[in-house]
């Protein structure tokens, strides 16, 4: 159950760093403006790929198969306002967290920070904002992707 915890913790904080760069002739910060959702088609499809990968009996494939669970029922929104205000809300397992932060852009790169002074980076590829969610212990061996939804 640590671990859940600190995956859940690490995807809070990666959900501050989602954008997708649209528009034309507008600066990188005013294209990335906007409201950001959790793709869950995609995080379940990955962590199955994961879960598929690891050994049967194991730990961690154990954890990973009831993070996909979690994912069933797990929302996150992630706005970009502009000024480099960054909100985020996710809800997962009946309870709602919500954060603060600033973020800037350079090129395709994102990077934010929370209030509380955790920092997550992003790439834009396809239209989407994957995530990296590795960190030293390898609990997220795979990007988590947020796609832009009208505002």
């Amino acid at each position: 159950m640590q671990r859940s915890t600190s995956i859940a913790a690490a995807l809070a904080a990666a959900m501050l760093s989602a954008f997708v760069l649209t528009g034309c002739g507008q600066t990188a910060e005013a294209q990335a403006q906007g409201t950001y959702e959790l793709d869950r088609d995609r995080a379940r499809a990955d962590v199955q790929e994961h879960i598929d990968s690891l050994e049967e009996d194991s730990e961690e494939r154990a954890e990973m198969e009831m993070f996909a669970n979690i994912l069933n029922d797990m929302s996150v929104t992630l706005v970009l306002r502009d000024e480099s205000v960054a909100e985020m809300s996710m809800t997962m397992m009946g309870m709602t967290e919500q954060d603060t932060g600033t973020w800037t852009i350079d090129g395709e790169a994102i990077r934010i920070t929370s209030d509380t002074g955790d920092t997550v980076t992003g790439t834009l590829r396809n239209g989407a904002l994957e995530l990296d969610m590795s960190d030293d212990d390898g609990e997220m061996p795979f990007p988590m992707v947020l796609r832009r939804v009208e505002d």
